[in-house]
């Protein structure tokens, strides 16, 4: 550990506790937290550590976590940590209804303003970080898609090569095509879906972005040492394996039977899957559940040079996540919002 480490623990706790804000005027455009980082990065354990001292309510911002049949593999908060702090954005939908990021942004608004007519205070917390961008840089107002252009769509989709969806989107969205490359299987598809349900380029919709009324203090938790937080990782793949994470994937397996459904694009549902659909060996699907969970982190930290955010370094200390500039960035954070 680092002196300065030993020096931040050494300290006693701050004092600051929720009888401070009592009596307090409420700030009703006031800026949101928000905390990201990548998987096993401690944001709801530091989250939870933060409602115990002043009053939260958070916000959850993960596409997993949304899904009601989704639990271990999703990593919902327990029980115990449900308690602790209201959330919200949790269990929301049902798997047979896509939950995109348009919803998200309207069911953030809704959420953020009825915790602030509570005269509470709201936090997003969450590693979804393609959520995070659009809320805080905008949303394009792209119409929605009926169900039966969807599943035509789809049919549309699995005719063709990647390297033919790519061309074809050359052709008809030349701009979003320059911009994310033959290899960027996801957008490619979004692009010409957006292009064939709405019979219009997806690029020709970001110039009416429409920005956030909010303002955002955001704060990115990044693990200090890389080699320590892929050991987290996979100790916390074990701990779903143990609670039965196999079970969980081969009861949805048998209710939802279709691989194309979105819930089953997620790190590790798609890996365990395949002990069902390729007869893989549990030990190779535990491996490539882990490879692709690092890869995950790996990618979600790239996003944080898109965000105007505070840099975090946690570190690890018997179990638990430690991260002094979270703490003193966050408090601050939390005390500028009442005058």
């Amino acid at each position: 550990m680092l002196s300065w480490q030993k020096k931040i623990l050494a300290k006693e706790p701050p004092v600051d506790n929720q009888k401070h804000f009592e009596g307090k005027n409420f700030v009703k455009k006031q800026s949101i937290l928000c905390i990201l980082g990548p998987t096993a990065s401690g944001k709801t354990q530091l989250a939870i550590e933060l409602s115990q001292r002043y009053p939260i309510e958070i916000i959850s911002v993960d596409s997993a976590m949304v899904y009601r049949q989704l639990s271990i593999g999703a990593n919902k908060p327990s029980e115990q940590e449900l308690a602790l702090c209201p959330h919200h954005l949790i269990n929301m939908t049902d798997v047979t209804k896509p939950y995109n990021v348009q919803r998200f942004v309207l069911d953030v608004t809704e959420c953020i303003d009825a915790i602030q007519k509570r005269e509470k205070i709201p936090i997003l917390v969450g590693g979804s970080m393609m959520y995070f961008y659009q809320l805080i840089h905008g949303l394009a107002p792209i119409p929605s898609i009926t169900p039966e252009q969807q599943n035509d769509i789809e049919s549309r989709l699995k005719e063709k090569t990647l390297d033919e969806l790519f061309l074809e989107l050359q052709e008809v969205d030349p701009p979003l095509a320059h911009r994310i490359g033959p290899q960027d299987t996801q957008r490619i598809k979004r692009g010409l879906e957006v292009f064939w349900g709405t019979k219009k380029p997806l690029s020709s919709y970001f110039e009416q972005t429409v920005k956030s009324p909010y303002s955002f203090k955001i704060l990115a938790l990044c693990p200090d040492d890389k080699l320590l937080h892929r050991q987290i990782i996979a100790e916390r793949l074990q701990s779903m394996v143990h609670q039965g994470i196999i079970e969980e994937v081969s009861s949805l397996w048998r209710d939802y039977p279709n691989e194309h459904m979105d819930f089953w694009k997620f790190v590790g549902y798609r890996q365990f899957l395949t002990i069902f659909t390729q007869n893989i060996n549990q030990k190779v699907a535990e491996e490539k559940a882990f490879l692709a969970t690092a890869q995950l982190a790996k990618r979600q930290k790239t996003w944080f040079n898109k965000f105007n955010c505070t840099l975090c370094p946690v570190f690890f200390k018997n179990n638990r996540v430690l991260s002094p500039v979270f703490t003193e960035q966050s408090s601050q954070i939390m005390l500028d919002l009442y005058k």
